[in-house]
């Protein structure tokens, strides 16, 4: 395999999303609270949607609050260079909104279940 199709697949591996999604989920084992709201995810997808530098500088102050962050991106930022194809220049990328949406497929049916008042 050519390294810069290896360096394509590492960088786009489905245990990574699984990995992404469930930091999203993770909850305190004493309060039972999320580790990182909600909230503040969706808060970053929509400075997402405005600025790629907003976003980051979003980020930066919440990793200071939200130290679980780490879990989620490891210690890079949002984006990283994603490519290249030969001769081209890499393109910025993000898995962030990757794994914020797929969290409804990574979510065990039973924390579905007690979520919509069922008993699991």
């Amino acid at each position: 395999m050519r390294e810069d199709s290896a360096r394509w697949v590492a960088q786009h591996r489905l245990g990574d999303l699984r990995r992404m999604a469930a930091a999203m989920l993770a909850r305190d084992r004493d309060s039972g609270r999320s580790n990182v709201p909600a909230s503040q995810l969706h808060g970053l997808r929509f400075e997402l949607m405005r600025s790629g530098a907003t976003a980051e500088a979003r980020l930066d102050l919440l990793r200071h609050r939200y130290k679980e962050l780490d879990a989620v991106f490891g210690k890079g930022g949002l984006f990283f260079d994603d490519g290249p194809a030969q001769g081209e220049p890499p393109t910025r990328v993000t898995r962030f909104l990757d794994a914020l949406v797929s969290i409804p497929f990574f979510v065990p049916e039973n924390t579905v279940e007690r979520a919509e008042g069922k008993s699991a």
